[in-house]
Protein backbone atom coordinates (compact mmCIF):
# COMPACT_ATOMS: atom_id res chain seq x y z
CA UNK A 1 0.00 0.00 0.00
CA UNK A 2 1.46 3.33 -0.98
CA UNK A 3 2.71 5.98 1.87
CA UNK A 4 -0.76 8.42 1.41
CA UNK A 5 -3.18 5.42 1.28
CA UNK A 6 -2.13 4.42 4.76
CA UNK A 7 -2.25 7.72 6.05
CA UNK A 8 -5.40 8.60 4.25
CA UNK A 9 -7.32 4.52 5.34
CA UNK A 10 -6.20 5.53 9.13
CA UNK A 11 -7.64 8.52 9.22
CA UNK A 12 -10.76 8.26 7.75
CA UNK A 13 -10.52 5.13 10.33
CA UNK A 14 -10.14 6.81 13.31
CA UNK A 15 -11.60 10.28 12.60
CA UNK A 16 -14.72 8.92 13.08
CA UNK A 17 -14.47 8.80 16.10
CA UNK A 18 -15.25 11.24 18.09
CA UNK A 19 -12.79 10.94 21.01
CA UNK A 20 -10.18 10.85 18.57
CA UNK A 21 -7.09 8.88 18.69
CA UNK A 22 -3.39 9.10 20.29
CA UNK A 23 -0.68 10.36 17.82
CA UNK A 24 1.43 7.32 18.79
CA UNK A 25 -1.13 4.92 17.00
CA UNK A 26 -0.79 6.83 13.95
CA UNK A 27 2.97 5.27 13.82
CA UNK A 28 1.76 2.60 15.14
CA UNK A 29 -0.71 1.23 12.57
CA UNK A 30 0.86 2.75 9.52
CA UNK A 31 4.77 2.76 10.25
CA UNK A 32 4.70 6.24 9.19
CA UNK A 33 5.81 8.88 11.17
CA UNK A 34 3.10 11.53 12.49
CA UNK A 35 5.61 14.61 10.77
CA UNK A 36 4.21 12.71 7.87
CA UNK A 37 1.08 14.20 7.97
CA UNK A 38 1.98 17.47 10.05
CA UNK A 39 0.90 19.75 7.19
CA UNK A 40 -2.43 18.14 7.03
CA UNK A 41 -3.35 18.58 10.38
CA UNK A 42 -2.02 21.96 11.08
CA UNK A 43 -4.39 22.72 7.17
CA UNK A 44 -7.08 20.87 9.23
CA UNK A 45 -6.72 22.78 12.48
CA UNK A 46 -6.53 26.23 11.16
CA UNK A 47 -9.67 25.56 9.23
CA UNK A 48 -11.07 24.18 12.69
CA UNK A 49 -11.50 20.64 11.61
CA UNK A 50 -9.86 19.04 14.41
CA UNK A 51 -7.48 19.49 17.72
CA UNK A 52 -4.11 18.59 18.23
CA UNK A 53 -2.45 18.05 20.76
CA UNK A 54 0.64 16.59 22.68
CA UNK A 55 -1.12 13.45 23.12
CA UNK A 56 -4.14 13.66 20.97
CA UNK A 57 -5.73 14.11 17.93
CA UNK A 58 -9.23 14.92 17.62
CA UNK A 59 -12.01 15.77 15.37
CA UNK A 60 -13.64 18.75 16.29
CA UNK A 61 -17.91 19.49 16.09
CA UNK A 62 -17.09 21.03 12.45
CA UNK A 63 -14.78 18.10 11.33
CA UNK A 64 -17.04 15.61 12.02
CA UNK A 65 -20.12 17.14 10.16
CA UNK A 66 -17.56 18.06 7.11
CA UNK A 67 -15.60 14.50 7.45
CA UNK A 68 -14.89 14.30 4.08
CA UNK A 69 -13.28 17.74 3.81
CA UNK A 70 -11.32 16.75 6.66
CA UNK A 71 -10.42 13.66 4.96
CA UNK A 72 -9.42 15.06 1.47
CA UNK A 73 -6.55 16.94 3.22
CA UNK A 74 -4.79 13.82 3.73
CA UNK A 75 -5.28 12.44 0.60
CA UNK A 76 -2.60 15.21 -0.20
CA UNK A 77 0.16 14.07 2.02
CA UNK A 78 3.21 11.57 1.33
CA UNK A 79 3.75 13.03 -2.43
Amino acid sequence: MARDERAFEFMMNLLRLTDGFERRLFTERTGLPVSSIQSALDQAEAQGLLTADANMIRPTLRGQRFLNDLLTLFLKEGD
